[in-house]
């Protein structure tokens, strides 16, 4: 009896052992994508103009050999398309097999996540587009909707499946050396994380504005994020390619748009919308369609928010009532189950900005013990349980995952203004990535580890002298264009010192003590200036300051304005005089990553250094009378008081001062003159501790104060002095990495 030819034989024919292509006529060309319009294909929406496939959240972008591949199939009649002439429409004449089958593999695999839609072979060798119901089940890819659940990966799938397990194995083996060969060489062979290497720096957006919280799409090109114009309380989401042009609306409306993140599909976009005192936590696709809503968040506690791996689920900070802290959860975008994924104690402001790394088996998360004292915590899927990554009680700006997983790039507030680190997984220390004029913040790490978008934040301030009686009214200057602010008076009190970025960089300015006639004092360029103090004659100024990740102290002559360094380790900051003029107090680090304690040292030689605390210590003044020391800690909120020498206990006396106001406070006799900062919007106050009553009180408000901006006071006690911000632009910045 006479064979029947199988499909491979149906279409070819065996010469020497070689298979032979059969001949075909000429043949028209595959459908051109910009004419074709969009057609729904299974539970699929192939959009050919724009190259791509979705799905709910997925989103597929098929190479243009793909495309046309699939757009032949579509329109091939019932009987399918021989495979010689869906190789020729797709790739012309003579075309290589193997680049056919590379296209049909891509597309099964695509159609294999729910079944809807096969590829399968007809007699004749040729294919056929098949549709139908999704298979049961196939959609979950894993079962399991818990954003930290590691789907079972491409080798273990592979070598479950029902084939020969030697060659899996072996197949298998081979794929594991090469990633392991290709990560060695992504880490130079030494094991360390990817270099940080800043190659160059540009403005990405620079409109008017508050333009926050950038997220790369999955591809690369573009970004989106959240834009506040002049004038306006609400921000909606935009998108712009990373090569630059105009920015394309993505939302509209009443709502306030925050925290935009793109998924790692690409399709969809999650959001949070804050409206009429409420919060919603939204998706949109990508192209700005399917709005929905998909989970409540409480505008107390919200901020950026993360996809799990496959597009599934959203894990964003919220918080179920008001007096409880805010947590991390998770919902699941098909449901809508919430699921509570930490459980921070009660009486702290809780968790927040969550941060999934691509492979989803390890999520970093902020915790927030007291305003301004927080660390990175690390959930490990193997483990379940949260460790702690940092210990420095840094205020954090944002982070992102390496793609990796084994680095953080975090902004932070690590001895001084918020600047980018990479911060390994591993708990090593810390390296400097970039700093320089305004704080950074939210960085966003393309998906190839090259390309950073990042937050710059610029203030411009104005000189505020306030009566301290509340019923009288402030004197304020012309508004500036540049940050200035720690302000000082000298003791005679006719001449003002403060920190300033007018001319590009932080310098020491000198002026009368209204703020008239402004000189130029350092010429430093330094990236950073903090904390000047006058010497009891006031013929020198000590401040702190640095480059990169450096932090020492300078005398500064005030005729002249030479500079000498006091410190040389690099981790010295928060200068004082004691109030007899003999020592210098200021905080330093024993050594890399410890804890700040307060020293002080005989002046003016600088003698050797005498520890004065032991449990941590930031900024520090004397009492009037020289026998209290009031100081504030890196660990902890509130103002603290001890003896001046060793051997006292330490006190919290006034646990009203935020830790993010750590230099807006000073010793007036009697007490001390400290900021705090209520609850929603209202302007900070100023308060009074009294050192008889042990007691506070209020002053009176000081409208426009930033964090840590500084005080000054005259003489007699009568009047104070800040810089109050005039205005608040926040750009971004797209930043180049080795």
């Amino acid at each position: 009896m006479k064979r029947r030819p199988t499909y491979l034989e149906a279409g070819q024919r065996m010469r020497f052992g070689r298979p032979v292509q059969k001949r075909i006529d000429l043949v028209d060309p595959a459908p051109d994508p910009a004419l074709t319009p969009d057609f729904e294909l299974g539970t699929w929406r192939v959009r050919p103009a724009s190259g791509r496939m979705t799905r709910a959240d997925r989103l597929v972008a098929l190479d243009p050999a793909t495309l046309r591949c699939l757009l032949v199939l579509h329109e091939a009649p019932p009987g399918g398309v021989a495979r010689p002439v869906l190789a020729a429409r797709v790739f012309g004449m003579g075309a290589p097999e193997e680049k056919l089958r590379r296209c049909l593999s891509l597309l099964r695999r695509v159609f294999a996540e729910d079944g809807s839609v096969r590829i399968e072979n007809a007699p004749g060798d040729c294919f056929v587009l098949w549709t139908g119901p999704p298979v049961p089940g196939r959609h979950l890819r894993g079962g399991d909707g818990h954003q930290l659940a590691e789907p079972i990966n491409a080798v273990s799938a592979w070598i479950e499946r029902p084939r020969n397990r030697l060659g899996a194995l072996a197949a298998s083996a081979a794929l594991v050396g090469l990633l392991v060969f290709g990560l060695i060489h992504m880490l130079g062979g030494s094991g360390q994380a990817l270099s940080h290497t800043v190659r160059g720096v540009r403005p990405f957006a620079v409109e008017p504005g508050i333009k926050t919280s950038p997220s790369f799409a999955p591809d690369g090109r573009q970004v989106v994020y959240a834009w506040a114009q002049p004038g306006e309380a609400n921000a909606h989401l935009y998108v712009r390619a990373v090569t630059g042009g105009a920015p394309r609306p993505l939302t509209s409306g009443d709502g306030d748009d925050r925290y935009p993140a793109w998924s790692s599909g690409g399709g969809l976009i999650g959001f949070a919308r804050l409206h009429d005192g409420a919060c919603d936590l939204m998706t949109v696709l990508a192209d700005g369609s399917s709005l929905r809503k998909v989970g409540p968040c409480a505008a107390g506690a919200i901020g950026p928010l993360t996809f799990s791996r496959e597009g599934r689920a959203l894990t964003y900070p919220n918080r179920t009532a008001e007096e409880l802290p805010s947590q991390i959860v998770t919902v699941d975008l098909n449901t809508g189950a919430l699921s509570g994924v930490t459980n921070p104690v009660a009486g702290m402001p809780g968790d927040s900005r969550p941060t999934l790394s691509a492979n989803s088996r390890r999520l970093a998360f902020v915790r927030t013990r007291s305003p301004g004292i927080e660390d990175i915590l690390l959930v490990e899927h193997s483990a379940g349980e949260s460790s702690r990554l940092t210990h420095d009680s840094a205020p954090i700006r944002g982070m992102a995952w390496e793609p990796g997983g084994r680095t953080l790039l975090v902004a932070s507030m690590r001895d001084g203004p918020s600047r980018l680190w990479a911060i390994p997984a591993d708990g090593s220390e810390p390296r400097f990535v970039l700093g320089g004029t305004g704080d950074l913040g939210s960085p966003a790490l393309s998906p190839d580890a090259h390309e950073v978008v990042v937050e710059r934040l610029h203030r411009s301030t104005r000189l505020a002298v306030v009566p301290l009686e509340p019923a009288a009214a402030p004197t304020t200057a012309a508004p500036g264009l540049a940050s200035d602010r720690q302000p000082a008076l000298s003791p005679d009190g006719t001449r003002l010192v403060f920190v300033s970025d007018r001319s590009g960089s932080d310098e020491l300015w000198l002026a009368d003590r209204d703020g008239g006639n402004p000189r130029q004092l350092t010429h430093d360029r330094a990236e950073w200036l903090a904390a000047p103090r006058w010497s009891a004659d006031g013929t020198l100024l000590v401040a702190a300051g640095g480059q990169r990740d450096n932090s020492d102290l300078y005398a500064i002559d005030v005729a002249s304005g030479a500079r000498r360094a006091l410190t040389a380790d690099h981790r010295s900051s928060h200068p004082s005089f004691s109030r007899d003029g003999r020592y210098l107090y200021y905080a330093t680090r024993p050594a890399p990553g410890a804890m700040p304690q307060i020293v002080r040292r005989p002046w003016p030689q600088f003698g050797p250094a005498e520890a004065v605390t032991h449990a941590g210590g930031t900024a520090a003044a004397e009492s009037a009378d020289g026998r209290r020391l009031y100081y504030t800690r890196p660990d902890r909120g509130g103002l603290w008081s001890r003896s001046p020498g060793e051997g006292d206990d330490d006190t919290l006396i006034a646990p009203e001062l935020a830790a993010r106001d750590g230099n807006d406070w000073l010793v007036v006799p009697g007490g001390v003159l400290f900021v705090t900062r209520p609850s929603g919007t209202a302007a900070p106050v100023l308060a009074r501790y009294a050192e008889d009553a042990e007691a506070v009180r209020r002053v009176r408000e000081l409208p426009g104060l930033a964090p840590n901006a500084g005080l000054a006071l005259t003489g007699d006690g009568s009047r104070l002095w800040y810089f109050e911000e005039t205005n608040v632009t926040v750009d971004l910045e797209l930043i180049n990495l080795e």
